[in-house]
């Protein structure tokens, strides 16, 4: 087996705690959380919304990223909601997860969103909702947008995914990371569909500087990392 296919079983928690399911999932927070901003209910145009037209014609963006219009709020909650929000089996949410521990965090940089403040925040699902993160710093957008590539500097706004360790590795061990990775990618291809589905464009990346943005939010890296990123603009 590829040595880096072999490291997610090599620390894997025994058959037996496995099956007790004896570890509960970890209810991390965000570090400096403030008001939750309320987004309007999901509202979806069923005309041209067929699965089959959305995957036909999904495509990442041309970049760089122009400007231009702002993003409407009705369609950030829309895109919020269908991508990573709540469904309406079992209290679970829009994509899958390893033993339902959901360990990937979906959090956001605002630049120009309709009746959203330029800013950090983080999705709450179950309320759909933005949380304010770190509040207490004035904010240097510009600041921001230098540690992006310049293809980047015009977007709306950055959708960031994090892997938060707690809350399925003492369950998975090693495979938890794999798990996460998987999610992510579950997550995100729902963010590029239900971009597509309300003409938003979107550009999938690895390439942002993760680490800066591991410190920008206050992250506790030895628990929680930002992995994966979709950026939207015009």
């Amino acid at each position: 087996m590829d040595p880096f296919f072999k490291y997610f079983d090599r620390y894997r928690t025994s058959k037996e705690a496995f099956e007790k399911n004896a570890y509960p999932e970890f209810k991390a927070k965000p570090i400096g959380l403030s008001k939750t901003i309320p987004l309007p209910a999901t509202k979806i145009k069923r005309k041209n919304s067929d699965l089959v037209t959305m995957l036909k014609t999904r495509r990442s963006a041309d970049i760089p990223f122009k400007g231009g219009r702002i993003t409407a709020l009705q369609d950030l909650s829309n895109l919020l909601s269908l991508s990573a929000g709540a469904n309406q089996i079992n209290e679970g949410r829009t994509y899958p997860s390893g033993g339902a521990k959901y360990p990937v965090g979906v959090y956001l940089v605002v630049y120009k969103v309709e009746r959203v403040a330029p800013g950090l925040y983080f999705y709450n699902h179950q309320m759909n909702g933005l949380k304010e993160i770190r509040p207490d710093i004035n904010l240097d957008l510009s600041a921001v947008k230098n540690n992006l590539h310049s293809d980047y500097k015009e977007a709306n706004f950055i959708v960031l995914f994090s892997f938060m360790k707690n809350r399925s590795y003492k369950k998975y061990g090693s495979l938890a990371y794999k798990s996460g990775l998987l999610e992510g990618g579950h997550i995100a291809q729902n963010f590029l569909l239900a971009g597509n589905l309300l003409k938003l464009r979107s550009r999938p990346s690895l390439t942002l500087d993760f680490d800066y943005f591991n410190k920008l939010f206050n992250l506790d890296s030895a628990m929680e990392n930002f992995f994966y990123a979709v950026v939207f603009g015009n």
